[in-house]
């Protein structure tokens, strides 16, 4: 028999925003990390994104306040080359695909984290999850894609069959937005 249970939020949150990650080749990356209001050490979820860690928070990370109210750290990243991160965007290239497995490390790592590390996130989101998986990062121990491509060419070029020329510009032009909104610390004056 099924029961509802909503495990109690028990913990405030601590935003940290613009924390670098040092990629292997000297790039470095920008996240947004929300964390428990109490010392710890707690289990972290990653999202990678394109479309600015900022503005993905709000967007796509509704959970993310849930999570951390519930002992878990949140930590959302800019991709290469977009939002604040340094570097040239390589849309599920190779050097994204090692900077995946280089967060999942480095988040293992930090004094709040318990050394592990989940994925999470939609769409863009999703699929760099599976090529950040495929690395197989020790401290990975969980992914949850959603929606993620499964065939780019029917599901995004040829649509049903016929040419869909209105995506990609419209696509291209979300990441390119959230990397030119400047960065949250840029607009505070300080």
């Amino acid at each position: 028999q099924w029961t509802d249970y909503d495990r109690p939020a028990t913990y405030g949150a601590v935003t940290d925003a613009e924390v670098p990650i040092r990629m292997r080749d000297g790039v470095v990356l920008s996240a947004a990390v929300q964390r428990p209001d109490q010392p710890g050490r707690y289990p972290v979820v990653v999202t990678q994104t394109p479309y600015g860690k900022d503005a993905i928070g709000g967007a796509f990370g509704a959970g993310n306040a849930y999570l951390v109210e519930r002992g878990y750290v949140v930590v959302t990243v800019d991709v290469r080359g977009t939002g604040s991160s340094q570097g040239q965007w390589d849309s599920f290239g190779p050097a994204e695909q090692q900077d995946g497995y280089d967060v999942v490390e480095w988040a293992a790592r930090q004094e709040w984290s318990d050394g592990n590390v989940g994925l999470n996130g939609p769409s863009y989101m999703g699929l760099n999850q599976l090529y950040t998986a495929a690395l197989q990062p020790p401290s990975l121990k969980a992914i949850f894609p959603v929606v993620p491509m499964a065939d780019g060419y029917r599901d995004i070029t040829f649509s049903g069959g016929a040419i869909n020329a209105g995506f990609i510009p419209l696509w291209l032009g979300l990441v390119t937005a959230g990397s030119i909104t400047p960065p949250p610390y840029a607009l505070s004056g300080s």
